[in-house]
């Protein structure tokens, strides 16, 4: 007779735990038992006694490295980011999906404050308790290795966000990094960190999701410093689609294309690119390129394709000019060729 309003308050204030539920039932059927004494008696109880049996109950169903990631957060102060989970996750060797939707979501040890594409996650009180008694319990070198984890994963914040916040980002395409997540990549990316760049990017995109160049800059790094082709073009074409005339865009998704040997698919790209204003020098070179990749993976490259493969050479030679750029252009052309004349040298030993 209290109205489902009142109920879901109740519940609301239970944490839905069924449990405590059951147990505020029982109290309140009793003869003479009001909501509101019966909600107080089961909250002094969870706080108590029974809260450590729920406490533990969640707990125990927990694989180790997952109770891992509650042991980092919870040194990190119990309050963190979606990026702090992500990283907590990746030093346990946990998916961070995997974590948060059933290990967080069944322990019911906090909440989540979701922002669209990222989110805030704060432990309970009674859990941060709980977790500093149970990692108390751990033998000293378990004790350090999380302690170690909370401490790498603060510095790495730290540092980033603040480098982020001070330095000016150096790139040609500068409006790639108008976001501190965007900053801390390039940054980390600077310093050699490819773990802590992809992670960032990673971040990045989320808070920055329309920013084509963004995109691009992700996929250009994904594609040299993995060589993971396929993620490369998947960031790739969503800068495309963000901005379908963009020159950048469609030259980085044509050049991871050549880089795969995909002919047909290089070409289309790059001559989009070409049309927007990409110079030719680049998008010849890129072309050729895509030839003799094709050409290494099957292990032969016929003589029409020769032909063209240095037609496509000779035209990226002719635009370079002069300068740095120009001579690392010149410099790339001559181990392409160099490429080239070995497969063919091995076409006529065959």
């Amino acid at each position: 007779s209290a109205g489902d309003a009142r109920l879901k308050q109740i519940s609301r204030k239970l944490s839905g735990r069924p449990l405590l539920l059951e147990v505020f039932a029982r109290h309140a059927s009793q003869p003479g038992a009001s909501l509101d004494r019966s909600l107080d008696l089961v909250l002094k109880a969870a706080a108590d006694e029974l809260g450590e049996f729920l406490y533990a109950d969640a707990w125990e169903r927990l694989p180790p490295d997952h109770r891992d990631v509650f042991f980092v957060i919870n040194e990190l102060g119990g309050q963190v980011d979606s990026q702090t989970v992500a990283w907590a996750c990746t030093e346990a060797e946990v998916p961070q999906s995997v974590w948060t939707d059933k290990a967080f979501e069944e322990a019911r040890f906090g909440s989540i404050q979701s922002y669209g594409a990222t989110f805030d996650l704060q432990l309970e009180l009674g859990t941060q308790n709980f977790l500093q008694r149970r990692l108390q319990d751990l033998p000293a070198e378990a004790q350090e290795r999380v302690r170690g984890i909370a401490k790498r994963l603060r510095r790495r914040e730290q540092q980033l966000l603040a480098g982020a916040a001070t330095e000016r980002v150096d790139d040609r395409i500068a409006q790639a990094f108008r976001t501190s997540p965007a900053k801390a990549a390039w940054l980390a990316a600077k310093a050699g960190n490819i773990d802590d760049a992809l992670l960032w990017y990673d971040e990045a995109v989320k808070a920055d999701a329309e920013n084509a160049a963004l995109w691009e800059r992700y996929a250009r790094y994904v594609r040299m410093k993995t060589g993971n082709a396929a993620r490369a073009m998947a960031c790739a074409l969503k800068a495309c689609q963000l901005a379908p005339g963009d020159p950048d865009a469609t030259f980085t998704a044509g050049w991871i294309a050549a880089s795969q040997g995909e002919v047909a698919e290089a070409d289309r790209l790059l001559a989009q690119a070409l049309a927007a204003g990409k110079p030719a020098h680049l998008c010849a070179l890129q072309r050729a390129k895509a030839r003799i990749e094709r050409a290494a993976q099957r292990g032969d490259l016929p003589a029409g394709e020769v032909a063209e493969a240095r037609a496509l050479l000779a035209k990226a030679r002719e635009g370079a000019g002069k300068g740095p750029q120009a001579q690392k252009h010149l410099n790339e052309c001559d181990r392409v060729n160099f490429k080239l004349g070995r497969l063919t040298a091995r076409r006529r030993r065959g």
